[in-house]
């Protein structure tokens, strides 16, 4: 009805001002539908940063991802070389103190009889002295028994500890 001029529905004193809220209504929906446009071009645009970012992020994400499978795989190889090695100095370690704790026995032995039968001040220190000397030497073989022991203990907690994570 109010797009047609030849029809007045209003009086002479109310059409102007019903025509200026018309038209001011007009330019107000204008107004709106840029400000809507604007409005949208904004958001758009910040949808497209946030999915940059987000897939920036995910690059990111992914890049230290196969960083901590590369460290992790590595860290494993290392510690399969470390107890490798470590087995490896356990055997070559007991072999030698076998060998040791022999060479002592024997030594031990031959002392005995090298001395044997014979008397004198001398010869009883002597066999103390040796004696003594054997013992502090199977000791500290005893010695590192126990703490090889103890490491290995230490070493498969550790192993364990590992194996959990």
């Amino acid at each position: 009805m109010n797009s047609c001029k030849d029809l007045h529905w209003y009086c002479g004193r109310c059409e102007t001002k019903v025509l200026k809220s018309i038209h001011l209504d007009k330019e107000i929906n204008q107004k709106l539908d840029l400000f809507w446009a604007k409005v949208e071009d904004r958001l758009a645009q910040c949808d497209r940063e946030v999915e940059s970012i987000r897939q920036h992020t995910n690059a990111q994400i992914q890049s230290v991802e196969t960083g901590l499978k590369d460290l992790r795989a590595d860290m494993n190889r290392n510690l399969q070389q470390i107890n490798e090695d470590m087995n490896n100095a356990r055997a070559a370690f007991d072999k030698q103190l076998t060998l040791n704790q022999m060479d002592v026995t024997n030594l031990s032995t031959k002392v005995t009889e090298i001395f044997e039968g014979q008397e004198g001040e001398w010869t009883e220190v002597v066999k103390r002295q040796v004696n003594k000397s054997l013992e502090t030497a199977s000791g500290n073989i005893e010695e590192v028994q126990h703490n090889l022991c103890e490491t290995r203990a230490e070493a498969e907690k550790q192993r364990q500890g590992k194996r959990k994570e």
